[in-house]
């Protein structure tokens, strides 16, 4: 007998693969119309490519190079989402979209999942423990706890989210975007930003 509760079962690859498998292009979060004016003062300039982690169904990658950010890695788990988002890239500008196979998630510490999963307290602790934790990981995808990071925390800006099906006097919903400088070292081990 499973002890899952009847909640949706987010955490189970086997969910994704069924899921993504039946539907149609989805935004969880926000759409490129939303999020334009938020990251676009932050994003390098094209054609330095952007990686875009948990991608999944998606069409913000589709709607980025319109934009023309053409190259843009993304990243899920799931391969039957990555091998259908992969066929629907072949013409410009989706061209130089990439599209991998991954799980980002794997090889970072537990903390990093309890942050993602309970991020709610008033100071926002656990999303500045988050943005740390995300930060110091490499590009190989290994979580490496030294105390300098290679990225310094920029600016986390909230993101007010429309939630036209709540309830009245339903507090405001943010989601934040944190951005993150990259850092290098020098000769004495000091970072200096890049």
């Amino acid at each position: 007998m499973s002890s899952r509760t009847k909640t949706v079962p987010f955490d189970s690859k086997d969910y994704w693969d069924h899921r993504f498998a039946h539907e149609p292009a989805f935004d969880w979060l926000l759409g490129w119309k939303s999020l334009q004016k938020y990251l676009e003062p932050h994003l390098p300039a094209p054609p330095t490519p952007i990686l875009h982690l948990g991608c999944g169904n998606s069409p913000l990658a589709f709607h980025m190079a319109e934009a023309g950010y053409r190259r843009i890695v993304n990243v899920d788990y799931s391969a039957p989402v990555i091998e259908k988002m992969a066929a629907e890239a072949v013409k410009a500008p989706y061209d130089q979209l990439e599209w991998v196979t991954a799980d980002c998630v794997q090889d970072l510490s537990a903390t990093l999942t309890d942050c993602i999963a309970c991020g709610d307290d008033d100071q926002l602790s656990r999303q500045h423990q988050l943005a740390s934790q995300i930060a110091s990981v490499q590009p190989v995808g290994r979580h490496h706890p030294e105390p300098a990071s290679p990225y310094r925390l920029i600016n986390k800006i909230p993101v007010w989210v429309p939630q036209p099906n709540d309830k009245p006097g339903a507090p405001d919903i943010y989601y934040y975007l944190y951005i993150l400088q990259k850092q290098n070292v020098d000769g004495l081990g000091n970072m200096q930003d890049i």
